[in-house]
């Protein structure tokens, strides 16, 4: 992960068309590039060591975004979607859920932290056959990137009732207009995409269509069937399944 960040603060300060094929194997061997998707690895690295903090030790954060100005611009006005993802190894049970709750607010199974010897005794953890990835924080957020030589900041509204009037004294109309088209599901599916790759691991899931048309990321994908969108069962997403288009609902958050 070091590698990968430095390798990211040289892409923001020298460009990345200069990294050479060795840095590239780096960065493809931690995480996909960011590149593969339209986005760049500099913005995409900054914003998750800034815009998201991790809970799980085993962690790791995933960041995708949707650009809604041109890149040259100083300040880059986007939407932001991050999300951290972590292996599920093991698996706590308990006899009642009542125990399960109390002994899950004094040890953490997934971090392995805390005093186990206060649960209920019959409580048991037990390693998963199958580990799988689970969500275990996120962030979806209107952002403002400012690129001032080689100082990088951002901006974010605040929450609440400020959120509205942030938005509407730093994001110009066009850019507040645009918010409302921009799909959260499919920066959510890259996201898993570099997580699943990252990991070696899939994340749980249910398939309910495999599409006719091929792909070699999620990216490739038409969007969301419109039936989809209309169903209240699942937030469905779309998803690349062994090189066909899916259709997902997921069981990871």
């Amino acid at each position: 992960m070091k590698k990968y960040l430095i390798i990211l603060l040289i892409c923001a300060l020298t460009g990345c068309n200069n990294t050479n094929s060795s840095q590239i194997d780096i960065l493809k061997s931690s995480k996909l590039i960011p590149e593969n998707y339209g986005m760049k690895s500099y913005i995409s690295s900054y914003f998750e060591e800034k815009l998201i903090n991790g809970l799980k030790s085993e962690g790791e954060n995933f960041c995708s975004y949707e650009l809604l100005n041109d890149e040259s611009e100083e300040n880059l006005y986007m939407h932001v979607l991050c999300q951290e993802f972590f292996p599920k190894r093991k698996e706590l049970s308990c006899p009642t859920a009542e125990t399960q709750d109390q002994c899950e607010k004094h040890f953490s199974v997934d971090n392995n932290q805390g005093d186990f010897s206060k649960c209920d005794t019959d409580c048991k953890i037990t390693q998963l056959k199958k580990p799988y990835l689970k969500e275990s924080a996120g962030t979806s957020v209107p952002t403002i990137l400012k690129n001032k030589g080689k100082a990088i900041s951002h901006w974010i509204p605040r929450d609440g009732s400020f959120y509205n009037i942030d938005l509407k004294n730093n994001f110009p109309e066009p850019y507040r207009k645009a918010l409302n088209s921009i799909s959260t599901g499919k920066l959510s599916s890259i996201n898993l995409d570099r997580a699943e790759s990252y990991f070696s691991m899939n994340a749980k899931y249910e398939i309910a269509e495999i599409q006719e048309q091929s792909c070699k990321k999620t990216t490739d994908c038409p969007d969301m069937p419109f039936e989809y969108l209309l169903k209240s069962n699942c937030h469905y997403k779309t998803h690349c399944i062994k090189n066909k288009c899916s259709i997902i609902c997921p069981d990871y958050h």
